[in-house]
């Protein structure tokens, strides 16, 4: 059956975070919606139960059915070593709850042993393979997941979906919408600016202090879509994302919302239409392989630096008198446009030159550092059925790409099936102040909970984090005790201090 929206992320709360307005968009157009999580959210072993239930219920406030959510069931977290994206062919990777293998929980099977009958070990390869499948069984016509967080399960998704829709682009004419949204910055770790009029998703990372960007997400070149009216209410409890959230007390959910919550919804969109997936790329040294694999940037290594874009990458090697790249279509295709994603690493293109058959010759130009994406439109369109870019000036041992788009067209945001509208900057004006006798009190007893939840009455969810223990013994008498003993740490701690 055709799907209309699939939400893939890390973990049970980030589709609420980065697609919870579109879920909930989706479900009152009747759109065909599939919402898969990789992991089961078992950072600790007793938690993935609880956060699969807490999925099933926020996602059912949104209006999404059981039958439309998958569980992959891989590990929250690796225990010892790298993680799984950057584990070597057939190692098995146990998991921080001591799980190498795929599960269910709470009479939910997971999707291994739901579409093949048997649980997967935690490999690189059945890893991709599930997401993979999954993919390729729904073929979603938009695709929305997460991007480049500051979490190293989100850099993975993120990164091994982009590998898996690359190879699918290579052999099919599979073309959806694939939308990217960061979980924290701005969003999760974004300002608590509910009650802010017009609140906005802004760049600020309040663990970092600053404003934050990546460098393949440019702030101008974000996506915006207004939220439904259920989801920008001026109480927060009548808040229709609000009440999803409450779903998730194993995360704290609740009082995170009111800087997860603004009247947009920010996305970056990836372009599919390339015409470079389909076409034969040769190149005169260096693994050209990297050049249509839709991945603009990748790491070798995880967990020791998931900020490190040091894998990849075309390099033409130093004694390389060429250092050329050749596109040869499969038919004569017109051009207007061409992407560069350079090297974010040690090198640096200061200029190339397309040649084109009919000898028509263009220089690029000095391109955007830290692995931006260079976009070179062409005055005239040009029809070919074969390209070469070749290097002239260059820095750096490294200079290279790690992506190289070319379009005809590119298809337009108004046909697919969109549940949202644009958000429109001048919508703000004349919006009322959030202000008001109840707006006033409602915010002042939410920030008490938010102070106060984890240092004087921490709920049952972070005393279980520090006394595991609670879960086969949770009689009013033991959690007391731990309430009072986690209350005498926290004030010995800042005393201490």
């Amino acid at each position: 059956m055709k799907t209309d929206l699939m939400v893939l992320v890390p973990h049970e709360d980030d589709e609420l975070i980065i697609a919870g307005a579109m879920l909930y968009g989706a479900a009152k157009a009747n759109l065909n919606v599939k919402v898969v999580f990789i992991t089961n959210g078992d950072s600790y072993d007793y938690l993935a139960p609880i956060r699969m239930r807490e999925a099933v219920n926020a996602l059912g406030v949104l209006g999404i059915g059981e039958s439309d959510i998958l569980f992959l069931g891989y590990s929250d977290k690796p225990r010892e070593g790298g993680h799984l994206y950057n584990a070597k062919e057939g190692e098995i990777v146990c998991s921080n709850a001591g799980r190498k293998e795929t599960f269910g929980t709470n009479g939910i099977s997971e999707y291994a042993m739901t579409r093949f009958g048997v649980h997967h070990a935690y490999t690189r390869e059945n890893y991709k393979s599930d997401i993979r499948a999954v993919l390729k069984e729904f073929l979603p016509e938009i695709l929305i997941t997460v991007d480049w967080d500051d979490h190293i399960d989100h850099i993975a998704c993120s990164l091994i979906t982009d590998e898996c829709l690359g190879e699918l682009f290579q052999e099919s004419d599979y073309r959806p919408l694939v939308l990217k949204a960061q979980a924290y910055t701005g969003m999760w770790e974004g300002p608590a600016d509910y009650y802010e009029k017009g609140n906005v998703t802004k760049q600020f990372n309040k663990t970092f202090g600053i404003k934050k960007e990546h460098p393949l997400n440019r702030w101008e070149d974000r996506i915006r879509f207004l939220m439904p009216k259920e989801c920008r209410t001026r109480l927060l409890c009548r808040n229709l994302l609000y009440r999803a959230a409450c779903a998730y007390p194993s995360q704290n959910a609740d009082i995170r919302a009111i800087s997860f919550i603004n009247r947009d919804a920010v996305y970056w969109r990836r372009y599919t239409d390339s015409l470079t997936y389909r076409a034969d790329i040769t190149v005169s040294s260096g693994d050209g392989t990297h050049l249509s694999d839709f991945k603009c940037a990748d790491c070798s290594n995880l967990s020791k630096d998931y900020r490190n874009y040091d894998a990849g990458m075309w390099i033409p090697a130093a004694e390389d008198p060429k250092k050329e790249i050749t596109v040869t279509f499969d038919k004569e295709r017109e051009i207007s446009e061409i992407v560069f994603y350079e090297n974010p690493g040690d090198g640096h293109i200061k200029n190339m030159e397309l040649l084109f058959a009919d000898g028509t010759r263009i220089e690029t130009g000095e391109l955007q550092r830290d692995g931006n994406a260079s976009n070179l439109l062409l005055t005239e369109r040009k029809r070919a059925s074969e390209l070469r870019i070749r290097l002239l000036e260059w820095e750096g041992a490294k200079a290279g790409l790690t992506e190289l788009e070319i379009y005809g067209e590119k298809r337009p945001l108004s046909s697919f099936p969109l549940p949202l509208s644009l958000y429109r900057e001048e919508e703000r004006d004349g919006e009322p102040k959030s202000g008001g006798i109840l707006c006033r009190f409602e915010k002042f007893c939410f920030l008490i909970k938010r102070k106060g939840r984890g240092k004087l009455w921490p709920d049952k969810w972070a005393l279980l984090k520090k006394h595991p223990a609670l879960v086969k013994n949770c009689t009013p008498g033991r959690v007391f005790y731990c309430h009072m003993k986690y209350v005498r740490e926290r004030i010995a701690k800042k005393w201490k201090h």
